[in-house]
């Protein structure tokens, strides 16, 4: 398969029309401006005190314009209670009153959890035409065996289709966030599913351990991370492309990790979140 070259943004090299932003699914909200040039006033330090650091604003998300579910009460958000084992585990579900065929997508959660932040993705998302599952990985966060994560996420996936109320379409994508990025590429080594996003997670570079991944990914980074290097990317990008593999990789340059979050540039974000949902209109059309 042909591979797409590592960039720093995808708006440097697939600029977007007028018309083509205006149907895009997600959109975060923008930074607010002033008038003209002028700055709103900032609060001076007293003598010998350091400003204060600005705490970075969480990315919002706005309603997504091109929502194929009516706004009519027909999507609803709870709890998903799953077993793994003798664990009991505290998942969350967008669905529909009658789901049909509607395939699963999975939003692997990162270190801070199945929060208000990770709801509204899965709200949004809901609203172009998927269910949304978000498993409870918590207890995860340091695993270092693959079996355990294929187990709760299947485990989820199960309960998730009998709520339902039908047999499983089999249809599966998934979006991770940090940890969650990490294992959303252990599930394409185990499991079938139709597309992945990788969003500053983990790499696995041993070829034997990507032989198998088939699955189209998209991946979310910042130059600036610490705990990934840009190398790393480009490192997997390579093996990815030895094992006839389709990766695309995305580099922010004034961003670190978790930018989707707390970013330096809300734009950033933005484009992130765009490029998420058109690898899923291209990949994992509901």
């Amino acid at each position: 398969m042909l591979m797409t070259p590592l960039r720093n943004s995808i708006f440097h090299s697939r600029p977007w029309t007028a018309t083509c932003a205006a149907c895009l699914a997600i959109a975060l909200v923008a930074a607010p401006t002033g008038c003209g040039n002028k700055k709103p006033p900032k609060d001076e330090p007293t003598p010998g005190e350091e400003a204060p650091t600005p705490e970075p604003k969480p990315s919002v998300l706005l309603p997504d314009p091109r929502n194929r579910v009516p706004a009519s009460g027909e999507i609803t958000q709870g709890l998903l209670l799953y077993s793994v084992g003798t664990s009991r585990m505290l998942g969350h579900l967008v669905r529909y009153e009658n789901p049909g065929t509607a395939p699963i997508l999975l939003l692997l959660h990162d270190e801070k959890g199945i929060d208000d932040w990770l709801k509204q993705r899965a709200e949004a998302y809901a609203r172009l035409g998927y269910i949304v599952l978000c498993p409870d990985m918590s207890e995860l966060m340091n695993e270092t065996f693959d079996q355990p994560v294929i187990d709760n996420v299947s485990a989820a996936i199960a309960e998730a289709e009998r709520q339902l109320g039908r047999k499983p379409v089999g249809r599966l994508a998934a979006i991770g966030w940090g940890r969650g990025g990490s294992q959303a590429l252990t599930l394409a080594r185990y499991m079938d599913l139709e597309a992945i996003v990788i969003c500053y997670g983990q790499l696995v570079v041993m070829p034997e351990a990507l032989e198998k991944v088939r699955e189209p990914i998209l991946g979310i980074f910042g130059r600036l991370d610490t705990e990934l290097p840009a190398e790393k990317v480009e490192e997997f990008q390579k093996v990815m492309q030895q094992m006839g593999g389709r990766f695309e990789g995305n580099i922010w340059s004034d961003e670190g990790h978790g930018f989707m979050r707390t970013p330096n540039d809300p734009t950033n974000a933005r484009e992130a979140d765009l490029a998420i949902i058109n690898w899923l209109d291209t990949y994992f059309v509901p």
